[in-house]
């Protein structure tokens, strides 16, 4: 078999890979330079098991061709190759637009089928005119997570329900400006037609049918699970378009959370060419397989394409990498080049861990390489001083739980985890792993995500206290995350506490965690919680939206709106960089000891004070303001003298 080498030596950077429409005619491409024969199977698109006929391909180096007059529109196929070596294998188009039905099975044996479809590019896609707009803030969300509870949709965790629900008017009634989805390309471990709601106990462990999209099958076609009709290949594409512009008609972007780190197992493109799309040998794997080789040309090709694709044809307005740090740096830099010529304002970031088969100097790692294209990084810095490890004993919070090791970090983070500071700070945190970028567009605040638990659970089981208590720690951590420069991200749900009881019929149940402190205030008769959910049922991941009343939409949903809608309508916490975070904070007073940090922002809408008090003991200050949020409900704080674990912002 050749080296992947020279295989690279073939690269075509010019040809349309996939089926396309082009006049009367099908033609369709695939970049294989020595298999020794390719044919194409057609199947019927109303049984897509019966094969009506196979087509011999024409090779003109380094790719094999076919030209089809046929009436082929809804229909399927697949290639059936002829390796250099003669061994026959079948494979799924790269490209394919979108796919027939597919269901794993249980295995990892089946080979998906691609459908022939005409897709449009948008001829006016939505951009936003603001030069300076906000950082944004933005609201992950799994879209049959969003629906799969409710009884008032027709097809519960459906793109449709989304709309039945009003959902892009519930993020604006928030101040949410970008909605996040987990991974909407087409998955593997799923059978796509079968949407039975799973209640508790119908978990069928690594069977279950359930995913939130990180085993990838194909980068360029929709998951049809999320369709009214998965057995129709156009259900998927036009229901993503019109959730795409019902979110742009309320003014919400749409972000997509995209795996070019590995797919679900390498066969899916070994299947086409062997050893060329992974890094085989590394011995750093994101899963239990080799990496996506993105540096090679033709695998980097399939990555910006398919980027390229949902925003020329979706109008996708950006893109979460996950598990970026497996992804050439070249290739970043290339595809943000390539994505902000067709869409200026577009969004992209990732997890830029220091983890990967990569050389540091060949990837963008948190706390050794910075960026000049505002490519954020999730910042775990802040993360876990605000709240925390998710796991470990003991379940130690980070300052809201009075960890005060944890405060040098956080005061990292006030600052912008700026390295080129004027402030002459005792406690601060100096590393390069906290102090990792000049850039506040390289930020990106969170608490919660999708893996992990939700920030309620967490405050639930390690704060001790009755329901007003956790929901005053539960505000404050929202605070702390809010009052940070960068943009920023909500876990879905945070508005309504949302919560994952465990399921032990579910795959990883026994990552749940049960402590003497949780109180069950939703009457769900458990207070045992679940941090990875990956693959289990409704019951665990549904948001319950009959919480979203009383006292937790007025403490909690509407505090979050107007919290986010002063971040909106001022720039205290939309500074660029570290010459405007330098020039604007001053600060009053920290100590570590004391568990206080007291601090100034100054801009053209004037002077806001933000003082944080982690441990329980009374602060004094003097101050002629007026408080503008307070994370206290019980007993409210009042001008020159902050209550012990409190959070407050003060208009000067």
């Amino acid at each position: 078999m050749k080296k992947w080498q020279e295989y690279e030596e073939h690269a075509d950077l010019k040809t349309i890979y996939g089926a396309n429409r082009v006049g009367n005619k099908w033609i369709v491409n695939l970049w294989h330079p020595f298999a020794r024969n390719v044919e194409l199977i057609i199947f019927d698109k109303d049984d897509q098991n019966k094969e009506i006929k196979t087509i011999k391909g024409r090779f003109e180096l380094p790719n094999w061709k076919w030209e089809l007059e046929d009436d082929l529109d809804g229909y399927y196929y697949q290639y059936r190759i002829e390796q250099e070596n003669g061994a026959i294998t079948y494979a799924l188009d790269p490209y394919a637009k979108s796919m027939a039905s597919f269901n794993w099975e249980g295995h990892n044996r089946n080979v998906g089928k691609a459908a022939f479809v005409k897709i449009n590019k948008i001829k006016k896609l939505y951009k936003l005119n603001k030069i300076n707009e906000p950082q944004p803030i933005l609201y992950e969300a799994h879209v049959r997570d969003l629906t799969s509870l409710r009884e008032d949709v027709e097809i519960p965790g459906s793109f449709n329900a989304l709309k039945e629900i009003k959902f892009a008017e519930h993020l604006r009634d928030l101040n949410i400006t970008h909605i996040q989805f987990l991974p909407i390309h087409n998955c593997y471990t799923l059978d796509e037609s079968d949407k039975i709601i799973l209640k508790k106990g119908m978990g069928q462990g690594w069977g279950t049918n359930y995913n939130w999209g990180y085993d990838p099958h194909n980068y360029f076609s929709i998951n049809g699970w999320y369709s009214s009709n998965p057995k129709n290949p156009y259900s998927r594409i036009d229901e993503f378009k019109e959730l795409v512009n019902y979110m742009h008609s309320n003014n919400i972007k749409v972000i997509n959370d995209v795996v070019y780190n590995h797919m679900f197992h390498n066969s899916i493109l070994n299947n086409i060419i062997p050893g060329y799309y992974f890094r085989e040998g590394s011995e750093i794997k994101p899963v239990d397989q080799p990496a996506f080789a993105s540096e090679r040309l033709m695998a980097r090709r399939i990555i910006i394409d398919s980027l390229k694709h949902f925003v020329e044809c979706y109008d996708v307005d950006g893109f979460r990498f996950d598990l970026s740090c497996f992804t050439d740096k070249i290739t970043i830099e290339k595809l943000t080049k390539e994505l902000r010529a067709i869409k200026p304002n577009i969004i992209l970031h990732g997890e830029a861990w220091p983890w990967s088969d990569l050389s540091y100097d060949d990837a963008m790692i948190k706390g050794h390489s910075d960026n000049e294209i505002d490519f954020g990084y999730f910042n775990d810095t802040t993360r876990n001083a605000i709240k925390g490890e998710d796991d470990g004993e003991g379940f130690a919070l980070g300052v809201i739980g009075g960890n005060l090791e944890e405060f040098p970090n956080y005061l990292a983070g006030i600052i912008g985890n700026i390295k080129e500071s004027k402030f002459n700070l005792r406690d601060i945190s100096n590393t390069e792993y906290t102090r990792f970028t000049n850039n506040t567009s390289v930020l990106l605040n969170y608490t919660a995500c999708h893996d992990g638990h939700t920030m309620w659970d967490k405050v639930n089981l390690t704060v001790e206290g009755d329901k007003e208590t956790k929901f005053e720690y539960y505000r404050q951590v929202i605070m702390m995350q809010q009052f940070l420069q960068g943009r920023t991200l909500f876990l879905e749900g945070t508005e309504l506490l949302y919560t994952k009881p465990n399921d032990v019929t579910g795959q990883d149940s026994e990552r749940s965690h049960k402590t003497d402190l949780a109180i069950d205030i939703f009457n769900l008769g458990t207070t045992e919680f679940n941090e990875n959910t990956y693959k289990t049922t409704d019951y665990v991941n549904g948001l319950r939206w009959d919480n979203l009343q009383g006292e937790v939409k007025k403490h909690i949903h509407d505090f979050i709106s107007k919290i986010n809608k002063f971040r909106l309508s001022t720039k205290y916490f939309n500074l660029k960089n570290a010459k405007e975070i330098n020039e604007a904070y001053e600060f009053i007073y920290t100590s570590k000891d004391e568990g206080v940090i007291d601090f100034r922002v100054e801009t053209n809408d004037g002077k806001i004070r933000v003082i944080h008090n982690f441990k329980d003991t009374l602060y004094k200050y003097e101050s002629n303001g007026k408080i503008l949020f307070d994370n206290k409900i019980k007993q409210v704080n009042k001008i020159g003298e902050l209550q012990g674990n409190s959070t407050i912002l003060i208009q000067e």
